[in-house]
């Protein structure tokens, strides 16, 4: 199985990844968002991994991945920090 990442850095860049080794997935995801994940809704397939602990260790703000979150959720008044995943919500296990 291949596990399909597409990473918003927290400086405006995006990026791809791919995970094909099932016991890889949560080292992975750690390794990306550097520290331990939280999984936010984004839509009925996708779902956004963020780190946790984000705003605890003051992490930049994430524009680009706040403003997508915001554009499926007009309501929500999160700011995401740090680097974050968007993934398919199937692939999580």
């Amino acid at each position: 199985m291949e596990i399909l990442l597409n990473v918003l850095n927290w400086n405006g860049t995006t990026s791809k990844s791919t995970i094909t080794n099932d016991a890889m997935i949560l080292p992975t995801l750690q390794g990306i968002v550097g520290g331990y994940i939280e999984v936010v809704p984004l839509t009925s397939k996708q779902v956004m991994i963020v780190n946790e602990e984000g705003r605890l260790y003051e992490l930049p703000v994430n524009r680009q991945a706040t403003d997508r979150l915001r554009n499926e959720h007009p309501l929500t008044d999160t700011i995401l920090r740090g680097n974050v995943i968007i993934m398919n919500r199937n692939d999580l296990k």
